[in-house]
């Protein structure tokens, strides 16, 4: 892996001294260009953020550790010039400072609020997205990457995606046999309206949306707080749960009306209740 481009004549461009002017300058139509300038950053000299909520394993840090080592640097860490802290990109600025790395960084210019939107949304909005599980299978079908981590990260995935395509056939044919019995699930017991924010224990969950709806959440991410955007209604009930307070944002009634059906039937003493913004 290698900190600074080689074979190249083009210098990396060095941050806008005047980071809110540069937006200014180049912002053109609906959408606002955010971006100030880019660098090449020794990765040591990153700051984290202190409200990063991702936890990364072992085998996701051998991975990246991996594809940096075969492929090299392809995106760039992101990092708000106004505040200095990283948005996006932690652990490959963590896997560049065990070998001690030059960073590719794009800076941008937003202000704290909107920092703490873009922490909270850019993977989960990236979740979001739907998987063909099939066409994923011929995309890794028969890779070989020659480095250790990184093929044991693509040969997991080719057999959990291979289960996926599996359960997913078997499902369809439950699922028209359900359809024949004409089975039904109840509305949940508990009246839910949207833009409520509920308490349960030391849980918290917004009844809104990710996007439109970031007012309502984006101050509770403090501490060892665990943001779950679109959460099932047996999250409360994780070991997860059991160990940090959850932010959950779930927008439909349905869900998180029975998300809070489930807490209370564990939790008979501390049911989940309103509370105030």
């Amino acid at each position: 892996m290698t900190g600074t481009p080689t074979g190249s004549t083009t210098e990396p461009s060095k941050p806008t001294d005047s980071p809110q002017e540069s937006a200014q300058e180049v912002s053109t139509g609906r959408f606002r260009n955010r971006i100030v300038g880019e660098d090449m950053v020794r990765a040591r000299d990153l700051t984290p953020n202190p409200l990063n909520w991702r936890i990364h394993p072992k085998a996701q840090r051998l991975a990246l550790d991996g594809i940096l080592s075969t492929v090299g640097w392809v995106q760039r860490v992101i990092v708000n010039r106004r505040t200095g802290n990283t948005v996006d990109g932690h652990l490959r600025r963590d896997v560049a400072m065990e070998h001690d790395e030059d960073v590719p960084v794009v800076y941008i210019d937003v202000s704290e609020a909107e920092e703490r939107l873009l922490l909270a949304s850019i993977d989960p909005l990236a979740g979001l997205a739907e998987q063909d599980s099939e066409k994923l299978r011929d995309l890794i079908e028969g890779v070989q990457t020659g480095n250790d981590g990184l093929q044991s990260f693509v040969d997991d995935l080719n057999t959990r995606v291979a289960a996926e395509i599996e359960a997913a056939a078997g499902k369809t044919h439950e699922g028209k046999k359900l359809a024949l019995t004409e089975v039904t699930i109840d509305d949940p017991q508990t009246a839910v309206n949207p833009g409520d924010l509920w308490a349960m224990g030391k849980h918290r969950m917004s009844v809104s949306d990710v996007m439109t709806g970031w007012r309502s959440w984006t101050h509770l991410l403090t501490g060892e707080a665990v943001f779950c955007p679109y959460a099932g209604p047996f999250v409360l009930l994780t070991e997860t749960a059991d160990d940090h307070p959850l932010i959950i944002v779930q927008p439909d009634v349905y869900i998180a009306g029975h998300t809070i059906d489930r807490w209370n039937e564990h939790h008979p003493d501390d049911l989940g209740k309103v509370v105030t913004l």
